[in-house]
Order: C-alpha cells, then sequence, then structure tokens
C-alpha cells in the first residue's frame, strides 16, 4: 500500500531577524487567507468555513541557525509546509505566493522568497506515527491530552469524524496506541489552549492512513496544528 501526498515548501526570508512569536500559527493562517482571499474568495471562504478540510499546515521552522527567546525565535530563514491530496489547491498557493509576496503578524512580517512542490511517498504497513506540530482535542466542551482516559477514543473518533468528510466513509481503525506523549499549552489569538505532542502506532485502513499523513489530526489543522509524518 503506497499513500500519496503533496506537500508545498515555502521558504521565508525574516532579513531582520525579527523575533517570531510562538503562537504565530493564527496569524500565519489568517495571512494565508487574506492572500488567496485577494486572488479566490471562493476558495478563501471554503478554506475558513467549509466543512471539509483542505490541507494540513505546519508551523514555522526555524531553516538554519535560530535562537529561541522566552517569548519567540530568531531565525533569518523559516520553512512552512503545507500537506494535502488536492494538487490542485497547491498549483493555486504556488500562483498566489510568488516571491516577495509577504506573511505578516502584528509585530512581524516574513518575504516568500521562493515555493516548491514534493510528492511524499509512504509505504506504511503498521506505522509508527509522530506530531510536527501540537495536536489539539476536544472531547465534548473540554480539551483533553494523553493522559486523559478518553483521549485515544477521542482521537480515533476525530480521525474517523475527518475521514468521512474527505472519502464520505467513516473508516477503520482496528488499532491505536499512544507511545509516548508530553502536555503542551498552545494559543490561538492569544488564548491558552490545552495541546500535546506524540508518537503513536496505529492499524488503519488505506483511506484513514491517507487523513491522517494528508491532513493531519485534531481540530485547527489548517491553522498550524497536527500535522503527522511516519517515525524514521
Amino acid at each position: 500500500m503506497k499513500i500519496k501526498c503533496e506537500k508545498l515548501i515555502i521558504n521565508l526570508d525574516n532579513s531582520g531577524e525579527t523575533e517570531i512569536p510562538y503562537e504565530h500559527t493564527y496569524y500565519i493562517y489568517s495571512s494565508i487567507l487574506n492572500r488567496i482571499g485577494k486572488y479566490d474568495p471562493d476558495l478563501a471562504e471554503n478554506i475558513h468555513n467549509g466543512k471539509t478540510p483542505q490541507y494540513v499546515m505546519s508551523q514555522l521552522i526555524p531553516a538554519g541557525k535560530a535562537k529561541f527567546t522566552s517569548s519567540g525565535l530568531k531565525a533569518k530563514r523559516f520553512v512552512l509546509l503545507i500537506k494535502t491530496m488536492n494538487d490542485a489547491l497547491l498549483d493555486k498557493l504556488i500562483k498566489f505566493f510568488e516571491t516577495g509576496s509577504r506573511l505578516s503578524g502584528p509585530d512581524f512580517s516574513l518575504s516568500v522568497f521562493s515555493t516548491r512542490k514534493v510528492v511524499c511517498e509512504y509505504l506504511p504497513i503498521y506505522p509508527q506515527l509522530v506530531t510536527r506540530a501540537p495536536v489539539i482535542l476536544k472531547n465534548g466542551n473540554s480539551y483533553i491530552g494523553p493522559e486523559d482516559e478518553e483521549f485515544a477514543d477521542t482521537l480515533i473518533q476525530n480521525i474517523r469524524g475527518k475521514n468521512l468528510k474527505i472519502f464520505g466513509r467513516s473508516g477503520e481503525i482496528k488499532k491505536l496506541n499512544i507511545t509516548y506523549s508530553k502536555r503542551k499549552i498552545s494559543h490561538i489569538h492569544g488564548i491558552p489552549i490545552l495541546s500535546s505532542i506524540f508518537k503513536f502506532i496505529i492499524d488503519g485502513d488505506e483511506d484513514i492512513l491517507r487523513t491522517v499523513l494528508c491532513y493531519g489530526i485534531g481540530k485547527n489543522t489548517q491553522m498550524g496544528f497536527g500535522m503527522v509524518d511516519i517515525l524514521e
């Protein structure tokens, strides 16, 4: 079984080495949405309010040497990753993010100096997966972490629900085991929210693995949370 995802690599320049706050994800998402909205308002509306997730986005990843402070990180360049099975969407994003366009927040502005689309191919059988961005998971009105008894079952329900939206079927998950976890506090628009990073093993059908690897897990995956890769 081969799982293919399209991945867009956006390289960003921070020439003034401005400090980027750790809680930058909301601002990056808003900046991307504003950029898309200038060219394709319907697509921007569908991404923001549509019921079907369009992609999973990483948080900003320092490229090269970086300095970490109590409030943020500094680096000359950053990388932003977007994964999806929607090749046409990435082609549009490449067009929208021509060299010199910017992604900005209240106190920072990053310039796009290149974009590159690559194909990720996975050959998982019973893969051990690792979260590359914090996962936000909610059970009813409460945010939960891996130490909560209902976490694994809630995660399975989240994945199957996302799979239903993308592929029209809830899919089969025979087993999901958390092998490592760490509790975190993330922020969205200044609001602290419980999140977690963890490693896990999943035994699921082909569409389930596509959903996990190409669209992420948990909530707010289009906003920089829940990106997953195979642990190598």
